[in-house]
């Protein structure tokens, strides 16, 4: 075993002040690459940064989880009306005499 005469180092503490972030300035730097006629490449790395700005955004991953929530009310929804359509043919296929229905299938 080791053992250390001497202190460990402290952490290190950074001095950080956030500077000022307009958001629509942004957006309106962003249209006017978007519009401008210059590098392709430049065009494709602002699209890229927009799309993981926005991906990280708290607005798109609440709109993901309330466009999932409505497509997993609407399966639920398809679900119980397909079980319930079963239920009910099943019910008519018991309650009918068999001769009829075999009749009116045209079998036999």
């Amino acid at each position: 075993m080791k053992f250390r005469l001497n202190r460990l180092p402290r952490h290190a503490s950074f001095n950080y002040t956030p500077r000022y972030y307009d958001p629509e300035k942004e957006r309106i730097e962003n249209l006017k690459v978007d519009y401008s006629e210059g590098d392709v490449g430049k065009k494709l790395q602002n699209k890229i940064r927009q799309g993981f700005s926005q991906a990280s955004g708290q607005a798109s991953q609440f709109n993901f989880r309330t466009q999932r929530s409505a497509q997993t009310k609407a399966s639920n929804k398809r679900l119980w009306l397909i079980i319930i359509g079963f239920f009910v043919l099943g019910y008519l296929v018991i309650q009918s005499n068999f001769e009829g229905l075999l009749s009116a299938l045209g079998v036999g």
